[in-house]
């Protein structure tokens, strides 16, 4: 058996990153709306301080593996391009350049348009849309480099889905699937058969943008709700509830450190594919160790936001 988790590969471990943005915008909702400014600030250092330092540490790191193995030095107009659009060395950084950017768009929409920003938020979810669905996004990119467009083409979606987020908490979602508790199973049941639709019908039509930015919201907010309606309150405060709530401390921390850690994995598993289940559950408990240590070092200041 052990030999199955050593030597299996992985063939796709991808999880769409759209329910990522639902959820942020959905829980940031009250932050945005306040229009407090301090609140909002917060924000974009919870953002920013992991944005900017880990690709720092890591051009530094790589140049000086570089440096001891004689090979050539990263240029800095990468680490440039990382800082600027969130790719470059460490592209995985593609989703928090679009989680500021629409932060940074959303707050400036909701600050000028004061009672109708959600409004006016729809409208432009409608243009980034038509935006998609007309190609316009493959014609206006192919103009860039691979660098630039491999964060950039992805904000029309974002947007889409970030605009989900604050639509949900604004209609209440949670505490709708709340009062339907007495048909909790009919919606679960529900809930599992319009996920399996949607991976089928997104597996049987792969090359149009469009259909699945809306096959995708449906599944994102399926999970969502499927979730929320999942009453896990019998499991508070037992030893399970606070393990968990122990590793979901650290999962942005877990996302910024995965593919570095891998790299380093491949060095030391010659003979075992990075992507078995034994792999990866090795690249798991480390990122967890590195984010446990990392918290307890800095949990006063500003930098254990590199690892929750």
């Amino acid at each position: 058996m052990f030999s199955f988790y050593k030597y299996q590969k992985i063939i796709d471990v991808s999880i769409d990153l759209d329910s990522f943005f639902i959820i942020s915008f959905y829980f940031s909702y009250n932050t945005f709306i306040s229009r407090n400014i301090i609140k909002i600030k917060q924000r974009f250092i919870r953002l920013l301080i992991p944005y900017t330092i880990w690709p720092i540490i890591f051009f530094i790191f790589d140049n000086f593996t570089h440096y001891i193995n004689k090979k050539k030095i990263g240029n800095f107009k990468y680490l440039y391009y990382q800082l600027l659009i969130g790719t470059g060395i460490h592209p995985i950084f593609w989703f928090q350049f679009n989680l500021i950017f629409l932060s940074l768009f959303f707050t400036i929409i909701i600050l000028i348009y004061r009672k109708r920003y959600l409004l006016n938020l729809f409208l432009i979810g409608i243009i980034c849309y038509l935006f998609i669905y007309y190609s316009s996004v493959t014609l206006l990119f192919t103009k860039y480099n691979n660098i630039a467009i491999f964060s950039t083409r992805k904000i029309p979606s974002s947007y889409i889905y970030s605009l989900i987020g604050l639509f949900l908490f604004s209609i209440k979602i949670i505490e709708k699937t709340k009062n339907l508790n007495k048909y909790k199973i009919k919606i679960i049941l529900l809930c599992i058969i319009i996920l399996f639709l949607c991976l089928y019908i997104k597996y049987l039509f792969p090359f149009y943008p469009y259909y699945l930015i809306i096959i995708n919201s449906f599944n994102s907010i399926t999970l969502f709700i499927l979730f929320t309606i999942i009453s896990l309150s019998k499991l508070n405060n037992t030893i399970f509830s606070n393990f968990i709530k122990k590793l979901a401390n650290y999962s942005a921390g877990i996302y910024y450190l995965h593919t570095k850690i891998q790299n380093i994995l491949d060095y030391i598993f010659i003979e075992i594919n990075s992507r078995t289940i034994f792999v990866c559950l090795i690249n798991y408990l480390l990122c967890n160790f590195i984010c446990f240590l990392g918290l307890i070092i800095f949990k006063k200041s500003y930098l254990r936001y590199l690892f929750i």
